[in-house]
């Protein structure tokens, strides 16, 4: 019945490349979400303690280094569940993409101390407590930095909603517009239909197998190009940047739960039941304004 191939190829492009563009968009949104809450909960309970001068003499204990001194004192203050002292090589591995080399060769560099706290556990107090145990520690609990990040990822991830919308927007009303130059183009055929007591309901019937028949292929093909473009993107950014990315390309796969697949899975189905309901309506408004 549908005789416009221009308007079907238009179609089947336009859906290929929106489903291709939506399951990108909301598994970056899924995986930007699940890996900013895991990062996040791992420094939520950690604290890092500064120790400028480590080897001079303590004030509080004149046998003992200022190192050795926070140390003890931080192995017997109650909430603390873990204590690891970085040495030079691996501050100077977390300054490198900050600072440049000739910059940390003329700084005294304080020795750092990741304190992992007990849960659940009143931070800032612990904070306080700890920078209380000897004169000249610096205590960073990691909470403004934290706020600011998360604002970030809210903007992030609220930003790949909006996309992910307007995508089925405009999957939508290239349906409508293919709908509209079909009609155009089978206006006698319609005619005819309507003639013999076939009505709306049944040219719509007609016109969605049309398009099940075009726009089901289309999501297939656009959604296996769209997962075999995230592993392929998954692994570059392995290769490229290890240390962001320290997984292989099977971790595009832990990185979601199995709800967090099953939405990407379900993204095509969603857009096809979408479009059936839009080609529906929209052949039953068209040929009301006809009559």
């Amino acid at each position: 019945m549908l005789k416009n191939k221009a308007a079907n190829i238009f179609l089947a492009w336009i859906i290929l490349s929106m489903i291709y563009l939506a399951v990108v968009t909301l598994t970056g949104v899924l995986i930007s979400n699940s890996s900013s809450k895991e990062w996040l909960e791992s420094v939520d309970n950690v604290v890092t303690v500064q120790v400028s001068d480590p080897n001079a003499k303590s004030e509080v204990d004149v046998a003992s280094t200022r190192l050795e001194t926070i140390v003890k004192k931080l192995r017997i203050t109650a909430g603390i569940n873990k204590i690891e002292i970085f040495d030079e090589e691996q501050t100077l591995g977390l300054l490198n993409s900050w600072l440049s080399q000739d910059i940390l060769n003329d700084i005294n560099l304080p020795t750092l101390i990741e304190v992992k706290l007990n849960k659940p556990i009143n931070k800032e107090q612990i904070s306080q407590t700890i920078g209380s145990l000897i004169p000249g520690v610096s205590i960073d609990d990691h909470s403004r930095w934290k706020q600011k990040l998360m604002f970030l990822i809210d903007i992030i991830e609220n930003l790949g909603w909006i996309i992910f919308i307007l995508i089925l927007i405009v999957c939508l009303a290239s349906i409508i517009f293919a709908i509209a130059m079909n009609i155009a183009n089978n206006g006698e055929v319609i005619n005819l239909i309507d003639l013999m007591g076939g009505g709306s309901s049944f040219i719509a019937e007609i016109f969605q197998k049309q398009i099940l028949l075009v726009i089901g292929p289309s999501a297939l093909i656009g959604s296996l190009i769209a997962i075999v473009t995230l592993f392929i993107l998954n692994d570059y950014l392995v290769t490229t940047l290890p240390d962001i990315f320290p997984g292989s390309i099977s971790s595009l796969g832990e990185a979601l739960n199995f709800w967090e697949w099953s939405l990407i899975a379900s993204t095509p189905l969603v857009f096809i039941f979408l479009s059936l309901i839009t080609v529906w309506v929209s052949v039953v408004v068209l040929l009301g304004k006809l009559k």
